[in-house]
């Protein structure tokens, strides 16, 4: 018989632990650093977008024998998720929130402008409170403008110096200094694709508009080429 113990290695999500027979060991997890070697400083803090879908066909049954809607289970994981202030402590990311039709009339929700309550901000208690508010009003009604909501999340993130910018230092509070490097995600939380041709609803949109390109070359909605797009 071996005179070490024996082991398995398991992996999850890029972390390696090793699992003893005997003896018993406990280890805290590893955060593996993401900056270059030799740089010790703490990243700046995320910027997050989380974009909602509120429109009508997430008022239907989940199924699998759930009379829950798509909604509700929406609502109770955003709850789960920001009620846990171990899995998402205070400072541990800065927030901006909208959705398709603000069907629940949470301030400001249905766009994204700066200053406004769902704009960005360092989530704290202030901003955890709002969040959630919002995400308990939701109700489903309404088509499905996803390019709406993309080109708002990308119109906001393109705004100007200020101490509203949702690049602001702290925003609300702080202008500067701006940190380069600080990293931006987009969370679209949605249960199917896009509906609707109404440009009113997809403003910017020029996917079904014959174009010439820079090139010469036509893009001509009508071409079977095209239209995969």
């Amino acid at each position: 018989m071996s005179r070490y113990p024996q082991f398995k290695l398991s992996v999850l999500g890029g972390l390696a632990a090793a699992a003893f027979a005997a003896p018993h060991v406990h280890a805290d997890p590893l955060d593996l650093s993401r900056l270059p070697p030799g740089l010790v400083a703490i990243p700046p803090t995320p910027d997050v977008v989380l974009t909602v879908d509120d429109s009508g066909s997430m008022g239907e049954k989940v199924g699998g024998g759930d009379n829950n809607s798509k909604i509700f289970r929406l609502k109770e994981a955003l709850n789960l998720v920001f009620n846990d202030k171990v899995l998402l402590p205070d400072g541990k990311i800065r927030l901006a929130w909208q959705s398709m039709w603000n069907n629940g009339g949470s301030p400001g929700a249905g766009s994204l402008t700066p200053g406004a309550v769902n704009s960005m901000k360092v989530l704290d208690a202030t901003h955890r409170t709002n969040f959630l508010a919002f995400a308990n009003s939701l109700t489903a009604n309404n088509g499905t403008p996803s390019h709406k909501m993309l080109k708002q999340v990308y119109d906001y993130m393109r705004t100007g110096e200020g101490i509203n910018s949702p690049w602001a230092y702290t925003p609300g509070v702080t202008e500067k200094p701006y940190l380069g490097c600080r990293r931006a995600y987009h969370i679209f939380l949605t249960d199917g694709a896009w509906n609707g041709q109404n440009a009113a609803v997809r403003p910017g949109e020029v996917d079904n508009v014959t174009t010439t390109l820079p090139d010469g070359t036509v893009y001509d909605t009508a071409s079977a080429q095209t239209n995969v797009y």
